[in-house]
């Protein structure tokens, strides 16, 4: 999957649906620091679609990393 992720961003580097798609399968995969950059990239292409969506990855990667307060702030925002 993340192959095809890869891919589709190769050829359109800035669809934001895509970009968040890419961060959940780095947070399932164990990579929580990719996560968030490819999550916050996703906010910054589309920044009214999936918010929420997008905040409680954010904070569950941050809590997956053991930053607690960052976390406590982006599920806030849920």
């Amino acid at each position: 999957m993340m192959t095809l992720v890869d891919r589709a961003l190769t050829l359109n580097p800035s669809f934001a649906r895509v970009w968040h798609l890419s961060g959940v399968l780095r947070l399932w995969a164990g990579d929580p620091d990719l996560a968030i950059e490819h999550l916050e990239r996703s906010l910054r292409f589309s920044p009214r679609a999936r918010v929420g969506m997008s905040s409680l990855m954010i904070g569950a990667a941050h809590f997956v990393s053991r930053r607690f307060n960052a976390a406590v702030t982006n599920l806030l925002l849920v």
